[in-house]
């Protein structure tokens, strides 16, 4: 299963669910570790628990993959 990370700054507003992979992850001082997860999804949920507002990065994102959309969290505040 793919690691993921949350991106600590935010992004067009946003935080940035990364898998480990991904030429978007940012330098190990601004990320959080969430675990490994079999999909996107998963790894946002988690993510969700962190940071108010979080989205799959797009080249992350599983929805190339076929799967189910991904989810963007909005928290009320």
């Amino acid at each position: 299963m793919p690691s993921y990370f949350l991106d600590e700054n935010k992004t067009n507003g946003v935080h940035e669910v990364h898998a480990k992979d991904c030429r978007l992850l940012p330098d190990r001082f601004s990320r959080l570790y969430l675990g490994e997860y079999p999909n996107s999804r998963l790894a946002l949920k988690k993510a969700a628990l962190f940071r108010a507002d979080v989205e799959v990065c797009r080249n992350c994102d599983d929805r190339k993959l076929d799967l189910p959309h991904s989810l963007v969290v909005r928290c009320a505040s």
